[in-house]
């Protein structure tokens, strides 16, 4: 029987990590029916600080929504709900967590990344930049 060091699964995961992209831009994509939100509300693109709003509930979502698809527990999905209804926006915005879930499962179902620390910053053009930490579970190393 032969056996990998986990070397060898981190360096799997970090292969299969760099194939799917950057995790930031992964983010962008997956918050955009919640930036486009913002954007039909207000008509301006959204503030650092909505932008920053808007991905700290994209990230609660999609870490809960990987928990539960690698089988680790499903109660994070009510946390993002807390974490929704403890924020500014108004009721009917609520059932967007649940939207967003099956958004996760669907259209990005094969990335089992966590998203870790991340940050938006203003760039020296003024444009918004996201900054994203991807995280690998160990055990994920040698299942996928």
């Amino acid at each position: 029987m032969v056996k990998f060091s986990n070397r060898f699964g981190r360096q799997r995961g970090a292969r299969k990590q760099r194939a799917q992209g950057k995790i930031s831009k992964r983010l962008i994509e997956f918050a955009q029916p919640l930036i486009d939100g913002i954007v039909e509300e207000t008509g301006a693109a959204p503030t650092e600080e909505q932008l920053r709003s808007l991905l700290s509930i994209a990230v609660a979502i999609w870490n809960a929504q990987v928990m539960e698809q690698v089988g680790r527990d499903n109660r994070y999905a009510d946390q993002a709900r807390q974490l929704l209804t403890s924020l500014p926006v108004p009721p009917e915005a609520r059932n967007i967590v649940d939207e967003m879930l099956t958004r996760k499962a669907r259209e990005f179902s094969d990335d089992l990344r966590y998203i870790g620390h991340f940050d938006v910053y203003k760039a020296a053009d003024g444009e918004l930049r996201v900054r994203a930490e991807a995280r690998l579970e160990a055990a994920l190393h040698h299942e996928h």
